[in-house]
């Protein structure tokens, strides 16, 4: 006679999220990325001084997000100053009384800072391309943040000049 089996599949079964994160913390010392308590040998997958709910996940070793925020801050600083200096020239047009500098020169600031602004957005936009990308494209973009926000400045001091 056959030896009958349970119409289950013969996978075996895989271990619940809170058994591996239990696991993981049995000789771990870990801190809570919420209040920064050592969550070592927890028996929950609630952290026991916060409260929050911890899960164990995939990162990246090095997630390559230094060329990533060195170019927002050129391309930030760039819309920085153009958008002081627009502020500057408003400020400038009430003080005195409409007797401030040419208007040319504000329509400009507003001009560079609306193109910085979009760059910051594309940047931001792409911000996986960018970490997927080589070391030398991501710094030479890297680079040419930072030249775009000087030169930006570049010519507005010479449009600017009296």
């Amino acid at each position: 006679m056959a030896e009958t089996h349970p119409t289950t599949t013969d996978a075996p079964t895989q271990p619940a999220n809170a058994d591996i994160l239990r696991a993981f913390l049995a000789d771990q010392d870990v801190e809570c990325p919420s209040c920064r308590y050592n969550v070592r040998g927890l028996r929950t997958d609630v952290c026991p001084e916060c409260n929050q709910k911890l899960t164990l996940r995939l990162a990246l070793a090095e997630p390559r997000m230094a060329g990533f925020v060195a170019g927002l801050v050129g391309l930030s600083m760039g819309l920085g100053v153009h958008a002081m200096l627009a502020g500057w020239f408003i400020v400038m047009q009430f003080r005195r009384f409409g007797g401030g500098p040419p208007l040319r020169d504000f329509v400009l600031l507003l001009a560079l800072a609306l193109v910085h602004a979009v760059l910051v957005w594309f940047w931001v936009r792409n911000r996986g391309r960018l970490t997927r990308a080589s070391a030398s494209a991501r710094w030479s973009l890297v680079v040419a943040c930072y030249l775009v926000s000087i030169g930006t400045f570049v010519i507005f001091v010479q449009v600017a000049r009296p």
